[in-house]
């Protein structure tokens, strides 16, 4: 890695700590949700994973990690506690393959065989949207 790029992983890395240390103590807003239209009655989505149980001190994060992983803007995040309390940051390659629709790299492409390319929750709007 060059400088430049080990300066830059290093700032990302202050920054996402700063963001996840802020939704843990609850003085991050969630960012809104889009709003969703109502549909008829469409096949049944897929079913999203129970959020992990978490210690106290994690509840406010654990709650919305959904919300925590579209801040941050990554494919997969997993809240998890630390030695006294202590928020810390891991990067790790998310597992999976890529899904042609929103580029997440998610473990559900190729679940669904009227959409293989696609991750559930891509799956699911365009089921919502057919």
């Amino acid at each position: 890695m060059t400088e430049q790029t080990t300066q830059e992983v290093e700032q990302t890395t202050q920054e996402v700590e700063q963001t996840v240390e802020q939704v843990v103590a609850g003085t991050e807003p969630a960012p809104e949700p889009e709003p969703v239209e109502e549909q008829p009655a469409e096949p049944e989505p897929v079913a999203e994973p129970e959020p992990p149980a978490a210690e106290p001190a994690l509840a406010p994060a654990a709650t919305r990690v959904e919300d925590l992983r579209e801040l941050l803007n990554v494919s997969q995040l997993e809240v998890k506690a630390g030695a006294d309390a202590e928020v810390s940051v891991a990067v790790h390659k998310a597992a999976g393959e890529k899904c042609e629709r929103c580029w997440h790299w998610e473990t559900s492409v190729g679940a669904s065989a009227d959409h293989p390319t696609l991750c559930r929750r891509c799956v699911n709007v365009v089921q919502t949207a057919a």
